[in-house]
């Protein structure tokens, strides 16, 4: 759930009425509803065990500092590795098996290997869409009329198809936010095993608020497949990258630390329409990346990590592999990890989320899209993703987007029918 701090700062600083209020409340407990969101299946694997044991170690308050993550998923029992890449027993209550069912009983229809090429927008009024759609191996052109059109497509995808429509608004494709993300290792004595069981299960929320502005970041275990964290590791030779997959991989936790961060970048279209995706950290925001890397080595450690590294290109490590590591030791990891930064192309980053691309603003110079989520610039276009986010909302923001996608559902609603009696 978006924590209110968020919500009072869209309705106060962006004009996004009643999101702290009753009705928003409403349709995220619909949502969680719809998603069936329970607590039941949030084992404790391996990976988040480490967290857990760690936060508990230094005496973080738990449901305050650090908690349980509620999971859409029924009757899990654990019996998958790799939900990352989808659910085969049907647990995982995706979309496909919750919404899109209530949608299609409702009467949508679904057209699949299609990619919407632009929205036909006349004098102002989007009247439908242009896309290009692949049968029996060849390709047609497909035109849909619409009294209402609704872009979905993500933070990225999003803006670009909007810039390709002509739209002109300067707020398309500006604010994008992605949650930057860097990611902790730690090795254990005794087998981890972090591709197995439920993939993520545990929040530290403790730094969320490092500075009395929300800027702060939270830490995750990360689903740790083997060729997602073989990715990850430090690279220093073929043979190195062998041996420590062969002998720590079992042994080792994942954690990432995810920034609210205050740094945002654009996305733009190449000639060809194709997006382009521009984006810096603050320093600021790279600072409290180091520190939060800083403070997720130490929960490691709390935890009885006898090693701990990062993603950096130029090895950052603490420990012999042996022994626990001690305050010497996460003191000198602290002072290398001050040293080395966070620098592009010497240490690998991630984005968690990808939001914000369109944002929402009751006032046009801060956001092309309006709290109804219509576009100020053009009438009956809608856009029902995260890029209607004016900030992130400093927490994984799945229910958060589909509760701004019904609220914008609403919307449509009463204003076709309010055009309809004009």
């Amino acid at each position: 759930m978006p924590p209110k701090r968020v919500l009072s700062e869209w309705e106060a600083e962006f004009g996004i009425a009643g999101v702290t209020g009753e009705g928003f409340a409403a349709l995220l407990d619909d949502v969680w509803a719809g998603l069936k969101v329970n607590g039941l299946e949030s084992q404790l694997n391996g990976n988040n065990k480490v967290l857990w044991d760690g936060c508990r170690a230094l005496g973080y308050e738990e449901g305050t500092d650090y908690h349980l993550i509620q999971r859409n998923a029924t009757g899990c029992r654990q019996r998958c590795d790799f939900c990352t890449y989808g659910c085969i027993y049907t647990a995982k209550q995706s979309t496909a098996l919750t919404f899109l069912p209530r949608a299609q009983a409702t009467g949508a229809r679904f057209i699949f290997n299609a990619r919407a090429e632009r929205v036909e927008i006349e004098g102002g009024v989007a009247k439908g869409v242009v896309a290009t759609c692949v049968s029996g191996g060849r390709t047609h052109t497909l035109e849909v009329s619409a009294k209402a059109v609704v872009v979905a497509a993500g933070g990225i995808e999003t803006p670009a198809l909007l810039l390709r429509s002509g739209v002109k608004d300067r707020g398309v494709g500006a604010y994008l936010r992605l949650d930057p993300t860097a990611a902790v290792g730690g090795i254990f004595e005794h087998p981890v095993m972090p591709w197995s069981g439920p993939p993520q299960t545990v929040a530290v929320w403790k730094h969320i608020d490092l500075d009395g502005t929300y800027h702060g970041f939270w830490v995750e275990a990360a689903p740790a497949h083997p060729g997602l964290f073989a990715l990850s590791i430090p690279w220093v030779s073929g043979r190195d990258h062998k041996d420590f997959m062969a002998r720590y991989y079992a042994r080792s936790s994942a954690s990432i630390v995810l920034l609210r961060e205050r740094s945002s970048g654009r996305v733009s279209i190449d000639r060809d329409g194709f997006p382009r995706v521009t984006y810096d950290m603050e320093s600021a925001d790279r600072d409290t990346m180091v520190r939060g890397m800083e403070e997720t080595a130490r929960i490691l450690a709390a935890a009885g990590a006898v090693g701990i590294w990062t993603t950096h290109n130029s090895q950052v490590f603490a420990g012999d592999g042996k022994a626990k590591v001690g305050e010497p030791e996460l003191d000198r990891f602290a002072e290398d990890l001050r040293r080395e930064g966070v620098v592009y192309n010497r240490m690998m980053l991630y984005s968690a989320h990808i939001m914000g691309s369109c944002r929402m603003s009751s006032d046009p110079s801060l956001g092309p899209t309006s709290p109804t989520g219509e576009l100020h610039t053009v009438s009956n276009l809608f856009i029902g993703d995260a890029c209607v986010f004016p900030t992130t909302p400093a927490v994984n923001p799945m229910i958060s987007i589909m509760a701004m996608a019904k609220r914008t559902a609403e919307s449509i609603k009463l204003t076709m029918k309010e055009k309809r009696r004009s």
